[in-house]
């Protein structure tokens, strides 16, 4: 008997092969209900940011340049919220 997990898991499958047919990129969040701490707008949207980015070449500079400044913020911040939604 196939769970809800399986049908996740076929369904991210079947969406990989199309993009690779497209030239294009899939990513996912598997969220949990008892970890809402990590699970804001803007980790997941920079965590979707991250996978998207991490798999070109080259990395576009605005996109570089906007986490070279960040860092360098103090404390290290990373790129608030409609930064990460421009750069998606």
């Amino acid at each position: 008997m196939l769970t809800c997990h399986d049908f996740i898991s076929l369904a991210v499958d079947r969406l990989c092969d199309q993009a690779r047919e497209q030239n294009s990129a899939v990513t996912c969040f598997y969220l949990e209900f008892a970890v809402q701490k990590g699970q804001s707008a803007i980790a997941m949207l920079g965590s979707l940011l991250k996978r998207i980015v991490s798999g070109m070449e080259p990395i576009p500079e605005d996109i570089s340049r906007a986490f070279q400044e960040q860092k360098k913020a103090i404390g290290g911040w990373g790129p608030q919220l409609l930064n990460v939604v421009k750069m998606l």
